[in-house]
């Protein structure tokens, strides 16, 4: 039994002392993301297409939902109060404006360095879809002061859908 708690003493022992020596440095101050690309080291092709693809699931999304309100699918409720949550559109909400619309507007100005009409051309049809979206579905949105965070507007005022 002696022999035993010597072995798993030494074992335990041996582990804290790996553990210990394998940490060589602290630095937990890690503030840069290193998979996290700059708008300079984009790819304008990449991020057509990733906006691409966001938009066909925000057009997927919002489609589904108004589907529902309009009995083509079935809505899982027989009042409209009951059948949705105020916070169900908030993932498409997010999508439309932190990716979609911020990738739209980091692609332009690469685009235009770059030559890339057909991108910029690309971008501007899918900007104005997206807002005659957002229009339809909920009404005035931010769009003049919209992603003007970093110059500290954090509450931009609504633009009128009919505008």
């Amino acid at each position: 039994m002696t022999f035993n708690k010597a072995i798993k003493g030494f074992g335990v022992t041996a582990m804290a002392v790996l553990i210990l020596i394998g940490c060589t440095g602290t630095d937990l101050d890690v503030t840069e993301d290193p998979n996290f690309l700059s708008p300079d080291q984009a790819n304008p092709d990449f991020l057509l297409n990733s906006i691409q693809e966001d938009f066909g699931r925000v057009v997927n999304e919002l489609g589904e939902e108004s589907s529902e309100v309009t009995r083509m699918i079935n809505m899982f409720g027989r009042q409209y109060q009951q059948a949705y949550d105020p916070a169900l559109f908030n993932v498409e909400w997010r999508q439309a404006y932190q990716q979609i619309l911020l990738d739209l507007r980091i692609i332009n100005p690469i685009a235009e360095e770059s030559e890339l009409y057909s991108h910029i051309g690309v971008g501007q049809v899918l900007e104005a879809y997206l807002m005659i979206m957002l229009v339809d579905f909920w009404g005035d949105v931010p769009y003049s002061e919209a992603l003007a965070g970093a110059e500290g507007n954090f509450s931009p005022s609504l633009d009128a859908g009919n505008d």
